[in-house]
């Protein structure tokens, strides 16, 4: 437009210099609203692309929340797996006469939110036993001369159930549920039977009622052997959740010797608050 101006003023050579350094002062003055206009894309640019990873951030935190909340969890599922210690190191005394048995005594965890943060627990058992498992927090004995096993596990009944309504075979599979310590610790199941189950007194100071159950199963050994196995299982419960001694070892030793062991080792079991 001062251009145009220029073609028509008569004013003198001074009128065109002015005109020409208001058109100087209109570009300078032109610049910054052109670098404020690119500034604010790139920023309107950097905001919407931090914003989408804050989005991603909170997806991904939400999901790991949910994971570790499942993980927490799997602890006390409806698997039966193996009752965690509270402590460091258990506590194991021998016995009188001679020492020929001992007696486990610990704390065992409890699920989260339960009114008690852990229960007390005892067995007695042969001194010669084997304990595994140690490392992991997790109580198991062994006999290596026998193949007697002891097992303490848990798990979360059914909802709307308690341990004097829930189904004899509800045990089974939660004890040899895929998920479960016995069958991911390596030992192949062909099949099982809870054969037996029958509430029995609980001493006093126990948490609950309390239910013995007597079970058969076979199983597959590396070399694809079958070898049947019965078991006697101790059962207590505390707002929910089931805390079982198993005892087991092969048929071909079950009447001879093996039954009375198991059951010995099952009569000894004790959960309390």
């Amino acid at each position: 437009r001062l251009l145009r101006l220029t073609s028509t003023c008569q004013c003198s050579a001074m009128c065109t210099v002015l005109i020409i350094c208001c058109i100087g002062v209109l570009q300078r003055n032109a610049q910054p609203a052109a670098r404020d206009k690119t500034l604010k894309t790139s920023f309107d640019k950097g905001a919407a692309s931090w914003l989408q990873r804050r989005a991603a951030l909170t997806v991904h935190t939400g999901a790991a929340a949910a994971l570790a909340s499942v993980h927490s969890q799997a602890a006390f599922g409806t698997a039966a797996v193996s009752a965690k210690r509270f402590s460091v190191q258990p506590s194991i005394s021998p016995l009188p006469p001679v020492g020929a048995l001992s007696r486990y005594a610990d704390f065992l965890v409890t699920p989260k939110g339960t009114q008690f943060p852990s229960v007390r627990v005892t067995f007695e058992f042969p001194s010669q036993w084997t304990q595994l498992d140690r490392g992991l927090g997790g109580i198991q004995y062994v006999d290596g001369n026998t193949g007697l096993k002891v097992y303490v596990l848990t798990a979360l009944l059914p909802d709307g159930t308690s341990l004097s309504s829930v189904p004899k075979a509800w045990f089974g599979d939660a004890i040899f549920d895929p998920q479960g310590t016995i069958v991911r610790g390596g030992t192949s199941i062909d099949e099982y039977k809870v054969v037996s189950a029958k509430l029995i007194e609980a001493p006093s100071g126990a948490t609950s009622v309390r239910r013995r159950l007597g079970m058969k199963y076979t199983v597959v050994t590396g070399n694809q052997r079958s070898v049947d196995r019965r078991a006697v299982v101790d059962v207590y419960e505390l707002h929910g959740t089931v805390y079982m001694l198993m005892a087991s070892a092969t048929a071909s030793k079950w009447e001879a010797s093996e039954k009375e062991r198991c059951e010995r080792t099952a009569d000894s079991f004790y959960i309390g608050t």
